[in-house]
């Protein structure tokens, strides 16, 4: 029987989703404990095979699987309020990834059901396999989720630079013959660089929305890395945010001043 590992990805948890965080936690708790007494009563039913080791094995069997898609299934319910909180995320794609959100709660539900009707260590255990080869898809679509939300921090970012751009590119083209020559042509370069750093930006983004787009497959460990790759991806674009940011900084304060 497979035990997935389940991986604890880091998500910034805002009042919306707070319930949901704190039910995901718990839930985690429970699948902890739910795994040891598991591995605990399995490994002393292989050991004594006795009647009362078989039976423990059986009901711990039967809680374990339980909790399983307990647990998923809330993690599942936190990515979904992680979705519908973000700005940066577009309308259609809350719905796309909403939808793939959706199925994969109602396999699991359907799983679940299936846990109790189970009346013997056999049949329990013949439960476990079509968890495990819908885990794949469930990663996969996890990562996919959380790419989605990585990039509308992004999008909401970058629409905050937008503003700010634009407002001191009016202040710049309003002024431009009030400042001296000199400091005219230094204000200039300073646009320029910061225009460059939004063109590299918008190039980065595109280079990941393509990467998204092609994000497939079903080998976790390829699926990790490819995720690990995208966000590097993210993070380098969020610094040419920051940095044009502090550049837009410095703009305002050279513009104070006429001289």
């Amino acid at each position: 029987m497979i035990l997935p590992i389940f991986f604890l990805f880091a998500l910034p948890v805002y009042a919306s989703s707070q319930r949901s965080y704190q039910d995901y936690l718990y839930q985690y708790d429970q699948y902890r404990q739910n795994l040891t007494d598991f591995q605990t009563a399995k490994n002393t039913y292989l050991q004594f095979q006795s009647l009362a080791a078989q039976t423990d094995a059986y009901n711990k069997t039967k809680l374990f699987l339980t909790q399983r898609d307990n647990l998923f299934k809330a993690y599942l319910l936190l990515l979904s309020d992680k979705l519908d909180e973000n700005p940066g995320v577009s309308p259609n794609d809350k719905g796309t990834y909403q939808q793939l959100l959706a199925s994969e709660s109602a396999f699991l539900t359907t799983n679940a059901q299936q846990i109790p009707g189970a009346i013997s260590l056999n049949d329990v255990t013949s439960l476990s396999p079509p968890f495990e080869n819908q885990y794949k898809t469930l990663q996969r679509d996890i990562r996919k989720v959380l790419i989605i939300l990585a990039l509308g921090q992004l999008t909401t970012l970058n629409n905050s630079f937008q503003t700010i751009t634009s407002a001191a590119q009016a202040i710049v083209t309003a002024n431009a013959t009030v400042f001296p020559t000199q400091k005219q042509a230094t204000i200039n370069q300073w646009v320029t660089q910061i225009q460059l750093k939004e063109q590299s930006y918008q190039k980065q983004y595109a280079d990941l929305i393509d990467s998204t787009n092609k994000f497939d497959g079903y080998d976790v460990r390829e699926l990790d890395q490819k995720y690990n790759d995208i966000l590097k991806g993210v993070t380098n674009a969020r610094q040419l945010l920051i940095d044009g940011a502090s550049n837009l900084i410095e703009l305002k304060d050279e513009l104070k001043y006429i001289n």
